[in-house]
């Protein structure tokens, strides 16, 4: 390889690397936009309810509530899926940007020192059980999830429990 064509090979991998690290902060903001709008959408959805409720029949409210929780929890697993999803293509991109600074400290030993990341594609490691567990907007998405089933499945039980001859029920 000539000197030109080495110099060519440096400016475009620069360009490479600026891209990937644009690209990375663009998924991210992506990520962290759906997310808000998720949590809009359940408070919003939440302060609707004393109002809506107030116009429905007293025999209806119970399937209204399960409706609006079954549709908080559908819209929470689909941020749920595009939130891990969009932390997933920002890794690859890292790994990527990885292997340009590999290149550059392969050509230039030197500059070890001063390199702030990894210089390798193995890192971030993709171990979403792990990771999740460390992960602010994927948790709280997740959590808000868990609550929407929980209510769901006690307002369930607690419709059972009703219908109980009295002999049977407890309390």
């Amino acid at each position: 390889m000539t000197g030109n064509d080495a110099k060519l090979g440096a400016e475009f991998l620069l360009a490479e690397f600026n891209a990937i690290q644009q690209r990375a902060i663009q998924i991210e903001q992506s990520k962290s936009s759906s997310v808000n709008f998720y949590l809009v959408i359940v408070a919003a959805t939440i302060a609707g309810m004393p109002g809506l409720l107030s116009f429905v029949p007293r025999d209806a409210i119970r399937v209204v509530l399960i409706a609006t929780f079954t549709f908080i929890f559908i819209i929470g697993l689909l941020t749920l899926e595009h939130s891990v999803n969009q932390a997933i293509n920002i890794i690859r991109l890292y790994r990527r940007a990885g292997k340009i600074r590999r290149y550059f400290l392969d050509q230039a030993n030197d500059i070890q020192a001063y390199l702030p990341f990894e210089a390798s594609d193995a890192f971030p490691r993709i171990n979403l059980p792990d990771s999740l567990s460390y992960r602010g907007a994927e948790v709280t998405v997740f959590t808000i999830n868990i609550a929407s089933v929980v209510i769901r499945t006690s307002d369930g039980l607690l419709a059972g429990r009703q219908r109980l001859p009295k002999g049977l029920r407890s309390g």
